[in-house]
């Protein structure tokens, strides 16, 4: 059944209605598998058939199977897996009760349905293996008509019993034989037939017929509810013959066994007058099989009943106890009507067991209206082991999240959530159409402990400020006690039996709302309330009874989905009418207090389809959500906001063609954006399956997007203080993670805040702003992403991340290698959330960088003090040198010239982008040490400490003389030079000198020349005796020319007054002869 729900708020976020997106929260109900894994079948299996192939038919009433739809029928494979290559389609339009295999492999299958795959086919139709419809059987029987039992006879004819009064227009009482193609056979003359209903037939191996039902005569024979045709159909009178039969009221199962005798199953006491409590056997002729004892019996109905090969017999249905013991639905005897004490089933299945089947193996497969076998979650067919235990290996699932459709939810005060909708479980626990979870998404066992809850679904509910918990629906009774449609629990879960509805509405409630003097509003698709007339709309009292001041007798002309009070307590609804007190309102209408009509609030020709959603806005305008498309003949796309006099707002989504589906649900956030959820693809022309957010105008928020998460409606939807958002409906997966029909998302919302400048250099810095609304979970991480130069996201370059669960900045840098250009967009992704910002206004420019400039040194970068380095860039402009880390001033040129010690490195611009600085190029200046001294003992000059010395006499190198210390060999002007770190030094300008008393002479002269005095202060004189032709040559010790001249005469001098201090060569030179010598002279 499709449903719809109210929103409602008092003291806490209630909305039966549907939900809204973001990302899903890991942590509610983390078990949650999703995908339907585990649901299994979500309805009765009523019977079961097993193919030779070990395949396994399933059938009943039912629309899906591990949330796959099949409707009323299946088949599984042996691991009780679902076969996909047998897919029924829309299959049986009602409950398949039985089903019967041809050899074949084609399939009988009767019950209380009219159609199958759109083909009417009343109450009996044959399928191809594959579940298509066999074209080739045809059904005699009518819409009133109802198969509840077929048996195969081994010559291929169908014997059917039911519920039916005539075939292909011919009159037949509730049994009848077909030929295979479904024609009458009319060699079956079974007369007038039963005269009530056959639910059970059985072929004997002679081929006389067994028929068990309600019936009490057979062609107007008597015979109470069990009789054996012959095989022409007619009565056979050796059945029982003299015996009186059954007492009670019904056969539902019979089963002939291997030795001609029959058990039979149902709702009986006695046979032939002997106590026989639901079960008995019989022999051949219809007597009673005294050797077969049940004692007390089963105190409940047998609903089938199926013999072993050995001869033991298993009997499920609703009995709790046999023969006085307590035990489950479902138990093996002994041959002799003894408990099977071997049969260990534990608790076994928690509700009815209607069908069992042997497989060739042994092993048995119980189908029914059980939710567990053995406290283990088996959703209505199960197989189990020879000896009563589970087998595991069949279907070995556990349900998790809800099992069936969530339609409507309230959150309480406490923060614990109540659900309800058409599940059968929660988390694999029996929990029937209501639940309440904690708040963390696991199941609050202390709701409603030891009561049933509801029989049917739950659509709608609302949590008084009381605590009390009002809920509608489709149900008759809640724990047991009859409540019609409507119902109030206590905050427990228990009935709240101060709340006496009586005969409450005679048809569904859709929508409850509490009014502000505790009065409640129920809307829905009834007529009555306490037999009262109400159009589809009633006023209730606090204690449940019926407000008579508000007076809907002719009320609404169809069903209404929703109900809103507002502050001044006029009452707004919307649902599928048309009309209200009989004047024109399509489908949204104002009352006032009173219940009348209010004429100022006119919607013209209103909404085209149903209203679900009605949400009053601050601003006094509403907004109105549903399955329309036009509203007063404007296309509005299932989203209206109206004025507070129901005229349509032209400035709510201007252009756009709204939801391409129907909108259950709207809620306003506190930043006034509008969630918005139901069952739709897109919004305007963007993608949103069944989710999205507005802004307040109706523009789609582009932060707030579930991409394909959905594709199934959303049927409820609450905001949380922390603005985290629940969702439910009929979901299975929420963004291909699992999550069965319930789901919390991640709902903080944020802002992007400008990003300035719009320009950056490759490997620069980024400041992103943002700003949050409402919490983000410990550990969010906001995430700054930059598009490529294209603006396409397709592979993002995250610039950096904030971990922060409230507003703040994201500091990031744009990558060193990200190529220049200038379409580049910035986004911000919230983790835990799954939302992302764009702002389309901003165009980032990303400049290069230029390439790292290299050093390079005119000279070795290790030099002595008083020398300089040049240092080249190889960038041609745009250079700034540093040293040391810091600016040199001026330094801006390709070259940079220094003489002093330290780290230098180049730095490159270009369109306001710096490079990396150069490798660093360092440079030793070293220091010349000291000059040295000298000092003399006796004949040995020692020079002050040094690393290295070189001591040279009247200017020329002494090769051997390196030590500190020197012992003269012959006089003269002596020096030194001292290494220290590789740069030298020499001795003082006035270098230690022997003097000579005479100078030294050659034995080719014979002292024929001689320089005196030396040393010398003025005049140096010469004496040349021999009168020999001389070139003179007075040299400093460089080799620097001061004086020369040619002399023959006897003496001669040379005037030294301007002269530096210092050693000097006198190089004497025979132009005859061509002979010199050299003196050394110190000059002083």
């Amino acid at each position: 059944m499709k449903t719809r729900f109210l929103v409602f708020w008092l003291l806490l976020a209630s909305i039966c209605s549907f939900a809204q997106p973001g990302t899903l929260d890991p942590n509610f109900n983390p078990t949650d598998a999703g995908f339907s894994i585990g649901d299994g079948i979500n309805g009765i299996v009523r019977t079961t058939a097993v193919q030779p192939d070990g395949k396994i038919l399933v059938a009943g009433w039912f629309y899906a199977y591990d949330g796959t739809n099949r409707y009323r029928i299946a088949r599984l494979n042996a691991d009780g897996t679902l076969d996909a290559s047998f897919d029924p389609g829309y299959g049986a339009s009602g409950t398949i009760t039985a089903m019967t295999l041809q050899p074949d492999g084609k399939i009988l299958i009767g019950g209380v349905f009219t159609y199958y795959q759109s083909t009417r086919v009343p109450a009996i139709a044959r399928l191809n293996p594959d579940g298509s419809l066999d074209a080739t059987f045809t059904s005699g029987l009518d819409e009133n008509s109802s198969v509840y039992s077929i048996s195969l006879q081994s010559d291929g004819k169908i014997i059917i019993g039911g519920n039916f009064s005539s075939y292909n227009g011919t009159p037949q009482g509730d049994i009848i034989r077909l030929n295979t193609d479904g024609a009458v056979d009319p060699s079956f003359h079974a007369g007038t037939g039963s005269n009530l209903f056959v639910y059970a037939t059985a072929v004997q191996p002679d081929g006389k017929i067994l028929i068990g039902g309600d019936f009490t005569t057979y062609n107007g024979t008597p015979c109470n509810m069990l009789a054996r045709l012959n095989s022409d159909g007619t009565l056979d009178p050796t059945f029982n013959s003299g015996g009186s039969g059954l007492t009670g009221n019904s056969i539902r199962s019979i089963s002939v066994l291997s030795d001609g005798k029959t058990l039979i199953g149902g709702m009986f006491t006695y046979y032939n007058g002997a106590y026989r409590f639901n079960v008995a056997r019989l022999n051949t002729d219809g007597s009673l099989d005294a050797s077969f004892t049940s004692g007390n019996g089963i105190p409940n109905s047998v609903l089938t009943v199926v013999t072993q090969s050995d001869g033991k017999i298993l009997v499920g249905g609703a009995a709790t106890f046999y023969n006085g013991v307590s035990g489950p639905h479902f138990i093996r005897l002994n041959a002799d009507g003894s408990r099977d004490a071997s049969f260990a089933l534990g608790t076994g299945p928690d509700h009815a067991v209607y069908a069992v089947m042997i497989q060739a193996d042994g092993k048995i497969l119980i189908g029914g209206n059980f939710l567990s076998f053995n406290s283990k979650s088996k959703h209505h067919i199960t197989r189990l082991n020879s000896d009563g235990s589970l087998d595991l290996s069949f279907h070995n699932f556990t349900s998790t999240g809800a099992q069936g459709i969530i339609y409507c939810m309230a959150v309480q005060p406490n923060g614990k959530i109540v659900i309800g909708g058409e599940f059968l479980l929660y988390n694999g626990i029996p929990k029937l159409y209501l639940a309440r979870l904690n708040a963390d998404g696991s199941l609050d066992p202390t709701f409603n402990a030891t009561g049933v809850g509801p029989d049917q679904l739950v659509n709608t509910m609302a949590v008084q400020p009381d605590g009390k918990i009002l809920i509608g629906g489709g149900f008759s009774n809640y724990n047991g006690v009859p409540r019609s449609f409507i119902a109030r629990l206590n905050a427990d879960g228990s009935l709240d039996a101060s709340f006496n509805s009586m005969n409450g509405t005679n048809g569904s409630v859709f929508a409850i709302a509490v009014q502000g003097d505790g009065k409640v509003l129920v809307g829905g698709a009834f007529s009555t309330y306490n037999s009262i007339t109400r159009g589809r709309l009633a006023r209730l009292n606090a204690d449940g009874s019926l407000d008579q001041t508000f007076n809907t007798t002719t009320g609404a002309n169809s069903s209404v989905w929703k109900i809103v009070p507002q502050q001044d307590g006029k009452i707004l609804i919307g649902g599928d009418f048309t009309t209200y007190k009989s004047i024109a309102r399509n489908r949204i209408a104002r009352l006032n207090a009173d219940g009348s009509l209010d004429a100022s609030f006119d919607p013209g020709t209103g909404a085209d389809n149903r209203v679900e959603s009605i949400t009053l806005l601050a601003d006094g305008k509403i907004l109105v959500g549903g399955g329309f498309q036009r509203f007063n003949g404007n296309w509005r796309g299932a989203i209206a906001r109206l004025d507070a006099n129901g005229l349509v707002d032209p400035t709510f989504n201007v252009g756009g063609n709204g939801f391409s589906g129907s909108v259950r649900s709207t809620i306003v956030q506190p930043d006034g954006n509008i969630l918005v959820s139901g069952i739709f693809s897109y919004y305007n022309v963007a993608t949103r399956n069944s989710i999205a957010r507005l802004d307040a105008n109706g523009v789609l928020d582009s932060t707030f997007n579930s991409g394909n998460s959905l594709v199934s409606a959303i049927e409820a939807m609450a905001l949380l203080p922390n603005n985290d958002i629940l969702i439910a409906g009929r979901f299975t997966s929420y963004n291909s993670i699992g999550r069965n029909r319930i789901a919390r998302l991640f709902g903080g919302t944020f802002s992007m805040g400008t990003v300035n400048p719009t320009a950056y250099c490759q490997g620069s810095p980024i400041t992103i702003p943002i700003t949050t609304t409402g919490g983000y979970k410990a550990g969010n991480v906001f995430m700054a992403q930059m598009s490529d130069a294209a603006g396409s996201f397709a592979s993002p370059i995250t610039l950096g991340t904030l971990n922060s669960t409230t507003s703040g900045t994201i500091i990031g840098t744009i990558p060193a290698n990200t190529p220049a250009g200038t379409g580049y967009k910035i986004r911000v992704m919230v983790e835990e959330a799954g939302v992302v910002q764009i702002d389309p206004a901003i165009n980032l420019t990303i400049k290069a960088v230029p390439a790292t400039p290299i050093v390079t040194a005119n000279t070795p970068t290790t030099f002595c003090l008083g020398r300089n380095i040049t240092l080249n860039s190889s960038a041609t402009a745009g250079n700034q040198w540093y040293k040391d880390g810091a600016v040199i001033a001026n330094a801006t040129e390709q070259t940079y010239t220094t003489n002093q010690s330290g780290s230098y490195t180049v730095v490159a611009t270009a369109n306001g982008c710096s490079s990396q600085a150069s490798t660093m190029k360092a440079i030793v200046v070293t220091p010349t040490p000291e000059k040295p001294t000298i000092t003399r003992a006796g004949n040995t000059l020692t020079a002050s400490i040094a690393a290295s010395y070189q001591w040279y006499l009247n200017g020329e190198v002494l090769p051997e003389a390196t030590l500190q210390s020197y012992a003269v060999q012959a006089s003269g002007v002596y020096t030194v030079q001292v290494t220290q770190s590789g740069c030298t030094a020499n001795a003082s300008a006035e270098p230690y000198n022997f003097v000579a008393t005479a100078l030294p002479t050659t034995a080719a002269w014979n002292g024929e020349v001689i320089a005196f005095p030396n040393p010398t202060i003025k005049t140096l004189y010469l004496r040349n005796t021999a009168h020999r032709k001389l070139a003179i040559q007075l040299v400093d010790v460089a080799g620097k020319v001061f004086y020369k001249a040619i002399i023959a005469a006897a003496s001669a001098s040379i005037d030294m007054s301007g002269f530096a201090n210092g050693v000097y060569r006198l190089v004497v030179t025979d132009i005859s002869k061509q002979e010199t010598i050299t003196l050394s002279i110190l000059k002083q």
